[in-house]
């Protein structure tokens, strides 16, 4: 059976209880951004239903788990734009209360530190992951074309269709105004010109360790033992969106 959330905690709290009630042998659960399920969660372990989360980590409640190395990927991506010139670097999340984007910041942070780099709190812009209310969020962020930032990063998918949203209706150009790179591959990608630099997931790994974490679990005589954490690497696919802004290019040059 597979079912959506729709990033609600209601939503998803029917959704378990459902699964529950139903008998189900096991679980693979990406958690709601809203909220960590603690309680549906403790629920489902003490009923003997093995469960296993897949990218995103709850906090409060230890579970079988399998995602990527979300802090070294993140500071890969901004070790890049770093490399490429880059040194006013906007950072865009999805909400806080997730362990992945919480970690993904970190990373961030981590990239400018190592490169003597200031941390500038008002580039950091937390939103949600509804791409409409990041658009106009970075729209204010960006209306002053004195403090547009040398580049983005965006910690997910629906956080960076809210940002380039933006970018477009500024009639700002990718990468001639502002670099711009994303932790994962859109599903329109092909749509964009140039195309996106971007922190790859291993998705078909990920969802292949999980399944077998939850068959072992389900066959195991110990459904409730030790709970197993795998992280996986990222890689990062370098294309012409994260390339120095014209603007920055020129008025570095001798």
């Amino acid at each position: 059976m597979a079912a959506n959330s729709d990033e609600s905690s209601e939503r998803q709290k029917e959704l378990l209880t459902l699964l529950r009630s139903q008998r189900a042998e096991g679980i693979l659960l990406v958690i709601a951004s809203a909220q960590t399920p603690v309680a549906e969660i403790s629920r489902m372990l003490n009923a003997g239903i093995p469960l296993v989360c897949v990218d995103r980590i709850p906090d409060r409640v230890s579970v079988d788990s399998v995602s990527v190395e979300d802090q070294a990927a993140a500071a890969m991506a901004v070790d890049h734009l770093i490399g490429e010139g880059h040194r006013r670097i906007a950072i865009a999340t999805g909400p806080l209360s997730l362990r992945n984007e919480r970690h993904r910041l970190i990373g961030y942070q981590e990239a400018l530190a190592a490169a003597g780099l200031p941390i500038d709190e008002d580039l950091t812009w937390q939103g949600n992951l509804r791409p409409e209310d990041i658009a106009a969020m970075a729209r204010e962020r960006l209306t002053e074309r004195q403090r547009w930032p040398d580049a983005v990063f965006c910690t997910n998918g629906p956080t960076a269709l809210g940002v380039l949203r933006a970018m477009h209706d500024l009639q700002m150009r990718v990468p001639e105004d502002i670099g711009f790179v994303t932790f994962d591959e859109l599903t329109v990608d092909d749509l964009f010109s140039p195309a996106i630099t971007t922190v790859l997931q291993p998705a078909y790994d990920i969802g292949h360790c999980a399944a077998e974490m939850l068959l072992d679990r389900i066959e195991s005589a110990d459904r409730n033992g030790e709970p197993k954490t795998v992280k996986l690497p990222a890689t990062l696919k370098v294309r012409a969106s994260s390339r120095l802004p014209v603007r920055l290019a020129q008025t570095s040059t001798p």
